[in-house]
């Protein structure tokens, strides 16, 4: 343990450490312009390219249910610029070879009675299987499948399980 003058000590020949330091630096021109400039120009180049949007990323889609509805999921989830439509089959083994392969990132499984489940209860489920080599692209592919399905489920509402209000609204109008 140091005494007290010790600690003074190495505090007043750190002090005239770093105040020497500071004078270096601000004597030399070069060493202040990489010390500022660097720093703003990395922020400027750096802030365009780290993000976490991602465009086009590859998918394969196994329907079981090949109704309009599940049909009308696959069209949303291509068209929506997030995913692009590698494969669409109703072999499982087919998807998990491409998931395997690195040539699909998530694979999306629409079971048999997926428009049956939807039309009787409201609710239907939907299988994702995400390659999570990259966790946060994983994440972010993740995200993304859950807002378009959100936004479906938010359409269909309407459509396949109409509210007394939706129906009168309706009827008033013919």
């Amino acid at each position: 343990m140091m005494s007290s003058r010790g600690v003074r000590s190495f505090v007043r020949h750190t002090m005239a450490l770093a105040r020497a330091e500071v004078l270096h630096v601000l004597r030399d021109r070069a060493t202040l312009m990489q010390i500022v400039l660097v720093p703003i120009i990395q922020l400027l180049i750096l802030s365009n390219v780290a993000t976490f949007s991602i465009r086009n990323s590859p998918i394969y889609v196994v329907d079981f249910d090949r109704s309009s509805v599940s049909r009308g999921l696959v069209s949303r989830l291509g068209a929506s610029g997030f995913f692009e439509l590698k494969g669409l089959s109703s072999s499982p083994g087919i998807a998990n070879e491409a998931l395997l392969d690195g040539r699909a990132t998530l694979v999306v499984t629409i079971p048999p009675d997926f428009e049956t489940s939807l039309r009787r209860t409201g609710a239907a489920s939907v299988h994702l299987d995400v390659n999570a080599e990259k966790g946060s692209a994983a994440g972010v592919v993740q995200a993304y499948v859950a807002q378009i399905l959100n936004a479906y489920s938010a359409e269909l509402r309407t459509t396949l399980r109409p509210s007394l209000r939706s129906v009168r609204g309706v009827a008033l109008r013919i």
